[in-house]
């Protein structure tokens, strides 16, 4: 009797990534068809604490410390509060507190390290006025098909006067493509043990958001560039660096995007007049008995709409049928051998983080099927559905770019990082390690539902440009203006459409 296993899932009550499919690659080399994302366990040593009043006590934290604990992230604004340190005693007497709603486990998103790439030809400053003059535009058939350099011929670069944040593994502002373009004034890094990485080895006055693993440097340069290595769909909008995902370089730190700091960065952003904020990290977990995460998730999204964020999330890589909670799974043999089959089987529980998430805009991933040469092209049906994408009509707002192993999305990674260069410890203070040149001159292709999301993002900056700080007017812009694939109206894979800047900037 053949057995069914999930292909590269684990199903413990978790939560995965929605971050690229697969590694970087250089121009030189194509990269692979992106697969499966893991599920991974939820955070250890890390709860969730949820208030029934929406208010957190005054004495909570020095209740906490008596019970051998301390309070990591308080929102107080909507009675949630993340605690560690505790033992089963001490979380058992929190559970028992009448004022206390929900006490569970954080979850972590897991994150992809990227490969190592090459130094190909230093590239001469070019102006973002005209970004289609970027050294390496010729690789980037992902902005041409949503007409971004219709866009550009326009005039239409975007505004400095409009804040996207990008809420990822942080920024590097200091590359040639993102000179100038972030606030670093506002950046924030929510990551200590990161922040510690950055301090040791890094230039000092080094901004703790700075990127040390690469997936927030692609996301933020692809929202905006100036066009110098590689376009973005605008060269204006200004960018504000997010930190609430661990590079884990080496085993230095854990790998992973925690929901503490994710849920901080969204009502820092909401908080401090940022206007549109990208949300590459996302996945799938089993619904908790007690519900305590989802009301979590609904109070910070709630908190968020009230303040006119709007928040452009990604489908996730796990290729699942959003609307019936249908996953791929691999068939094994009775050898214990997979068979090469797959089969859908149905998770009644499951829920997409953030895609379920209330007052999103869920973004699925397209990307040619096939190409001739996946740099120069031709490439064919691009607006395939990139094979890894989530879907489904109830979840998916739009699709945009994500690329395919015939076309990746290209785009900025840092200058700099850190090698590991001994065995020794791996805290900030015992690790051995060197900070090494990175990507100065060349960019580096990803695919995955998290390159999707940016274009998207990008094009709801130029939307709050146009019709106010309002998520209900971008969202229905956004929508509106896309071109109208697969099944008519509201499709599974495309939701309203794969965007189109052009046409939703009325050109």
């Amino acid at each position: 009797m053949h057995q069914l296993r999930l292909a590269s899932l684990a199903l413990a009550g978790a939560v995965a990534l929605s971050a690229c499919a697969d590694d970087p690659t250089r121009p030189a080399a194509p990269g692979a068809e992106p697969g499966l994302s893991t599920l991974a366990a939820p955070e250890g040593g890390t709860q969730v604490v949820v208030f029934a009043s929406r208010a957190i006590p005054a004495d909570f934290a020095a209740r906490i410390a008596a019970l051998g604990g301390t309070v990591e992230q308080a929102l107080a604004p909507i009675g949630v509060a993340f605690v560690s340190g505790l033992d089963a005693a001490g979380r058992e007497a929190l559970g028992a507190d009448a004022s206390i709603s929900f006490v569970e486990e954080d979850r972590v998103l897991p994150l992809v390290e990227p490969t190592a790439t090459q130094e190909i030809a230093d590239a001469e400053p070019l102006s973002a006025a005209e970004p289609g003059k970027a050294t390496y535009h010729y690789l980037q058939w992902h902005l041409r098909q949503i007409g971004a350099p219709r866009a550009w011929a326009a005039g239409k670069l975007g505004s400095p006067g409009v804040t996207v944040g990008i809420i990822d593994t942080g920024l590097d502002y200091t590359h040639k493509d993102l000179a100038g373009l972030v606030d670093v004034g506002r950046s924030r890094s929510f990551l200590p043990t990161e922040d510690a990485v950055v301090q040791r080895y890094l230039p000092a006055g080094t901004h703790p958001m700075f990127d040390l693993q690469g997936h927030g440097t692609h996301v933020g340069s692809t929202v905006a560039s100036n066009g110098i290595i590689a376009a973005g769909v605008t060269s204006r909008v200004k960018l504000v660096g997010l930190k609430v995902c661990r590079s884990g370089i080496a085993g230095l730190t854990t790998a992973g995007c925690p929901a503490s700091a994710t849920f901080a960065a969204l009502m820092y952003a909401a908080d401090n007049g940022v206007d549109v904020v990208n949300l590459s990290v996302g996945g799938l977990f089993t619904r908790s008995t007690s519900g305590g995460y989802e009301e979590t998730v609904n109070r910070v999204f709630e908190y968020v709409k009230e303040r006119k964020l709007t928040v452009v999330v990604s489908a996730g890589n796990d290729n699942v049928d959003l609307d019936n909670n249908l996953l791929p799974v691999a068939v094994i043999g009775d050898n214990g051998v997979a068979t090469g089959e797959t089969r859908l089987v149905r998770y009644p529980s499951l829920y997409a983080t953030y895609c379920n998430s209330p007052h999103t805009i869920c973004v699925s991933a397209t990307g040619p099927a096939s190409a001739t040469n996946s740099q120069r092209g031709p490439w064919f049906d691009i607006d395939s559905k990139a094979g890894y994408s989530n879907y489904g009509r109830s979840a998916i707002s739009v699709a945009a770019p994500g690329g395919t192993g015939a076309g990746m999305v290209w785009a900025a990674c840092p200058t700099r990082r850190v090698v590991r260069t001994s065995a020794a410890g791996v805290t900030p203070a015992t690790y051995a390690g060197t900070v090494d040149s990175y990507c100065l001159s060349f960019p580096t292709g990803k695919s995955g539902t998290s390159m999707a999301a940016p274009h998207v993002t990008a094009l709801a900056a130029l939307m709050v440009e146009q019709h106010g700080k309002s998520p209900e007017r971008v969202s229905l812009a956004i929508k509106k203006s896309a071109d109208d694939l697969g099944e008519r109206g509201t499709d599974p894979v495309y939701g309203k459409g794969r965007i189109n800047v052009a046409r939703a900037l009325g050109l």
